[in-house]
């Protein structure tokens, strides 16, 4: 009989997984026990130091925000920025726009599903042109670029409103403002 070398299988061990599993467990150990109360990334660190762990304060910090507990009793942020409107004055420069999605309004044959609204930034005037059909049953065949570029065409056009083309026009991402309304925004 011969002897044949058995096979021991073989386990990879990524050695970046197995640090992140340290130190998860090492200061599970610290942040978790009643009498250890640390109320941030900094005094955790110190914590793990004592306890002899040679964390960086980078790692406790990200392992830190992933806790639940920390992210719920954390201070608020001290400044959260947000888009300000205020700075735009001139009338037609900025305009932003959607689609609302109405109730079955029915006049007539036709069935009002979605209204493009239409808001100057400076001026705070609004338009709105209802979206209908003659059948409900496609809903989203209705909405499509076309038919928002129509509607554009229609309030842009018309001179009873003091709106005309902007210079910036704000939109969500959604594939009705797409195709042909970018087509048309571009060319004016």
């Amino acid at each position: 009989m011969s002897a044949q070398p058995s096979l021991l299988p073989i386990i990879p061990i990524d050695s970046g997984e197995a640090r992140n599993l340290d130190i998860s467990i090492a200061l599970k150990k610290i942040y978790y026990q009643p009498i250890g109360y640390q109320r941030n990334a900094k005094k955790l660190f110190e914590a793990s130091i004592k306890a002899g762990y040679d964390f960086t304060i980078d790692e406790v910090n990200d392992w830190l925000e992933r806790q639940a507990v920390h992210q719920i009793h954390k201070p608020r942020p001290r400044y959260i920025p947000y888009a300000s409107f205020s700075s735009i004055t001139i009338p037609n420069e900025v305009h932003q726009a959607d689609v609302l999605y109405m109730p079955y309004d029915k006049v007539g044959r036709v069935t009002y599903l979605f209204c493009l609204n239409i808001v100057d930034v400076a001026s705070r005037y609004k338009a709105s042109v209802p979206i209908g059909a003659y059948s409900v049953k496609d809903r989203e065949g209705i909405l499509t670029s076309k038919t928002i570029a129509r509607a554009f065409k229609s309030i842009y056009d018309d001179e009873s409103h003091p709106l005309v083309w902007p210079k910036l026009l704000i939109t969500d991402r959604g594939s009705e403002f797409k195709g042909e309304c970018e087509v048309l925004n571009d060319g004016t």
